[in-house]
């Protein structure tokens, strides 16, 4: 799968500085089950993506919804595993990534994001 960075345009932060980039009906499903965590920076962009699971999980993660123009429509912090999340009527876009990458990167609704390799 193809690595991809994302950064934070309106606060210039970056919430992944590596991350695969599941665009197949596969790789969306599966995201990222089965991992027994993630490092600082490590994450997944899917894509088209409106709801996210964490069924089979072993760990919480941050999740951020973005719509086609890659403007965040929705953040959701430490969704705990066996839970359902759903971005809106616009997001087209989800950020999976560790616990605290919202918080550290200071991600907001209406914010801004740049999706290296898109």
């Amino acid at each position: 799968m193809k690595q991809v960075e994302v950064r934070n345009a309106t606060r210039g932060t970056v919430l992944l500085s590596r991350g695969p980039l599941a665009e197949s009906w596969r790789t969306r499903l599966i995201g990222l089950m089965g991992r027994k965590g993630l490092a600082e920076g490590e994450g997944m962009v899917i894509r088209p993506c409106e709801a996210i699971h964490t069924m089979w999980m072993h760990f919480p993660i941050d999740v951020v919804f973005v719509d086609v123009k890659d403007v965040v429509v929705a953040v959701f912090p430490r969704v705990r595993p066996f839970r359902f999340r759903l971005g809106g009527r616009d997001a087209d876009t989800v950020i999976e990534g560790p616990v605290g990458m919202i918080a550290k990167s200071g991600t907001r609704a209406g914010d801004s994001l740049q999706i290296g390799g898109k």
